[in-house]
């Protein structure tokens, strides 16, 4: 077998970089934006696996930046296929929500004042 030339070396480097990344992104952050890297990932590694089954040449890179990525694209999906959306509080709408609330009970002793004031 051949050696695997600089620039399939590079290629290997950035996607298990990426790779690596990708993973680390719907842990820490959360989302869908972790795809990017990791497709990114896997399009190298799958450019990289073609180029060397191409000249026949081994390359453990290509298949750790594979393996990475889908690794990762499964890890991203479960992520977020599981996780509950979360829904900030703000205090300008809880406060909004209680006026609203006292508004009704209002707008009901105005309906019972009304039923009782019937002119039949």
């Amino acid at each position: 077998m051949k050696k695997t030339s600089f620039g399939i070396k590079i290629l290997n480097i950035i996607a298990i970089i990426s790779g690596f990344i990708g993973m680390l992104l719907p842990i820490k952050m959360g989302g869908t934006i972790s795809f990017l890297p990791l497709l990114i990932a896997l399009l190298i590694g799958l450019f990289t696996l073609f180029i060397t089954n191409k000249k026949k040449v081994r390359c453990v890179g290509c298949y750790l930046a594979l393996s990475l990525s889908t690794i990762g694209i499964l890890l991203t999906l479960l992520i977020n296929l599981t996780s509950e959306p979360e829904v900030a509080v703000d205090k300008k709408t809880e406060q909004i929500r209680e006026k609203s609330a006292q508004e009704i009970e209002k707008s009901d002793d105005l309906d019972d004042a009304l039923d009782e004031l019937d002119f039949e």
